[in-house]
């Protein structure tokens, strides 16, 4: 079946592949499988003209036939071409779980032996939210030059916090995204094919490649005189996010660190998970995604190394924060007093466009 839309990093790469199986939805997502010489190679695409590729109900269930599709075929190589606005705001729930299952997924195929993940982003909406957190699960990312990156939007942080967007701009180039290490390089697809990146040596998930991770992001925040000891988490009995606040990046680095200190096999950990999403371009500038990226890989990691994880929300959560700390359980436990939002009250106010985006 040829593909129902066109976006020129998905032809290209999926017109490399030999006996090549496509499979279309008619307006939300194309994939496609077959071999780039002996490996068997799975590529799927968002329609970046469908409401702005926003991540919903219908697209999370094309992203979790996609991953079934892995399941059963067992290729070595997944790409993912991710243009999106992130998480579509009038199915907040739906699309925020469809971006938990799809990084815990892609995290479940990061850690077999021998697999490669890629991430091309941003062809014509960028790459933002959830989608950028998808992208973050894959072991390498690249960017079409001109692609604008980031969790949250400029304009959206510049109204939360009152500050002029024209001088954060800069934060969403590629060329920013490159030096926090949310981005490994550019990919025009005009002159650049699937070969050029098949060579990428594998990047497993494991705890030494992730405490590798932590110390880069340890580093970062010491050099840029951002780590505030006291956020951060100590001690052996720590028990999560109890008081429900923005989480600082040293918040979300040294729980990162704690949970890479936990017991491997045949443990049970119950954490409380009132995980707030903050908004500020300090935390843009510094690569939020990555710090989002460890925490939730560390999770995925300790579940599948045998630990099984319980997090309880029983007050608040909202964002990227909840999706990367309290949506990785392995049991997700939401009272009735808990409200859940795909971003703060305080966020939506500042859209000039009606959003539900509470749960």
């Amino acid at each position: 079946m040829p593909a129902s839309f066109s976006t020129s990093t998905f032809d290209r790469l999926a017109g490399e592949l030999n006996h090549a199986d496509h499979s279309a939805s008619e307006l939300l997502s194309n994939t496609c499988i077959g071999y780039f010489q002996d490996t068997l190679v799975a590529i799927w695409a968002n329609n970046p003209r469908h409401m702005a590729g926003t991540i919903g109900r219908e697209l999370g269930d094309e992203l979790d036939d996609f991953f079934d599709l892995i399941s059963t075929s067992d290729p070595k190589v997944i790409i993912l071409c991710l243009d999106s606005a992130g998480v579509d705001l009038n199915q907040a729930r739906d699309g925020m779980y469809a971006v938990a299952r799809a990084i815990k997924r892609m995290h479940h195929f990061n850690s077999l032996p021998g697999r490669l993940s890629i991430a091309f982003i941003g062809d014509e909406r960028g790459c933002f939210g959830g989608a950028l957190m998808l992208a973050g699960a894959c072991q390498y990312r690249y960017a079409n030059p001109e692609a604008a990156v980031g969790v949250s939007g400029c304009k959206l942080i510049a109204r939360v916090t009152g500050t002029a967007a024209e001088d954060f701009k800069h934060l969403y180039t590629t060329d920013h995204r490159i030096s926090t290490g949310e981005i490994d390089g550019l990919y025009d697809p005009g002159s650049k094919g699937i070969a050029d990146f098949m060579q990428l040596p594998p990047r497993q998930l494991t705890r030494e490649g992730l405490r590798e991770r932590l110390s880069t992001l340890g580093q970062r925040l010491h050099n840029e005189d951002h780590f505030n000891a006291c956020n951060q988490v100590t001690g052996t009995s720590w028990g999560g996010f109890a008081d429900p606040h923005p989480l600082t990046l040293t918040e979300l680095y040294s729980a990162a660190r704690w949970l890479l200190d936990y017991p491997e096999a045949n443990a049970r950990l119950a954490l409380k998970g009132n995980a707030v999403q903050a908004f500020s371009f300090s935390n843009e500038q510094l690569g939020f995604s990555t710090f989002l990226a460890l925490l939730s890989a560390t999770l995925c990691l300790l579940s599948e190394q045998g630990v099984h994880i319980s997090i309880t929300a029983d007050q608040q959560g909202s964002g990227a924060t909840f999706i990367a700390f309290t949506m990785m359980a392995d049991q997700l436990l939401l009272t009735p007093e808990a409200r859940v939002e795909a971003l703060p009250q305080k966020a939506v106010a500042a859209l000039s466009t009606e959003f539900h985006s509470q749960w």
